[in-house]
């Protein structure tokens, strides 16, 4: 869009930055490490914290080497890849529980939303969401809301 000459409009949204530290700094540039919610634009923190210092702040380069527990140890490149090292869900979660809620909450879900705890989920697990025959989210309860770990899962 913003390539088109359209104006984009991002809606803001309630974050959680769980850490970040710097790894290295050489005016102009900073190296940040972060562990963020699900839902987190890096680029949309770059922009902020520019602003706040009154210079333009924008990411240069982004490597994510972490979504959940899955590290990036675990990858291969592409052309390494066989059909025997497909994993199932169950494979790679084998501790989750797994729920097919309703519509409402997989609206929610998929608009990155936290909301409360009405599923009844034990606190401290996670939980994969299906919506009919493909998981879409993995979640847990945390002090009584039920929060995003990722999104967009298949």
């Amino acid at each position: 869009m913003v390539r088109a000459g359209q104006e984009v409009q991002i809606s803001k949204r309630e974050i959680e930055i769980f850490s970040a530290r710097i790894v290295s700094f050489s005016f102009p540039e900073v190296t940040i490490e972060m562990e963020v919610s699900v839902g987190t634009y890096i680029r949309s923190i770059a922009r902020d914290l520019g602003e706040r210092l009154g210079l333009a702040g924008y990411v240069t380069m982004l490597h994510r080497n972490k979504i959940e527990h899955l590290d990036e140890i675990l990858a291969k490149k592409i052309e390494d890849i066989t059909l025997a090292d497909t994993l199932s869900y169950e494979q790679i979660f084998p501790d989750f529980g797994v729920i097919a809620p309703e519509e409402e909450i997989l609206e929610n879900l998929r608009n990155g939303l936290k909301f409360s705890n009405t599923l009844e989920l034990q606190s401290g697990k996670k939980y994969l969401v299906k919506n009919g025959d493909k998981y879409v989210s993995l979640i847990e309860e945390r002090d009584g809301m039920v929060r995003i770990c990722a999104n967009n899962i298949e």
